[in-house]
């Protein structure tokens, strides 16, 4: 007996026993594809999490960005200064 349980286990019952089954197994995994369908469609239709980033919001980096050309600048003309102050800064150059 213990063979032919294991037998009908296996899908040999009939076309009416597996019609049964398919249908049981349709009825037991609707909700849970529903219930996710409705989650896809929930995140789907929801707007992004992280809006892209208008023009305000390089601004910062922007002045920082001014406020470390502005130093460099002041760097350059103090170092030129030096230079000149002792006599190493040829007059000449291109870059003065």
């Amino acid at each position: 007996a213990a063979v032919g349980g294991a037998k009908m286990a296996a899908g040999s019952g009939g076309p009416v026993a597996r019609e049964l089954f398919a249908e049981g197994l349709l009825q037991f995994l609707r909700p849970a594809v529903r219930q996710l369908d409705g989650h896809v469609h929930a995140v789907r239709s929801a707007p992004p999490p992280h809006p892209p980033c208008p023009d305000g919001c390089r601004s910062p980096a922007q002045e920082r960005l001014r406020r470390l050309n502005h130093s460099v600048a002041k760097e350059t003309v103090r170092r030129k200064a030096m230079l000149e102050a002792a006599g190493g800064y040829p007059q000449g150059l291109p870059g003065k």
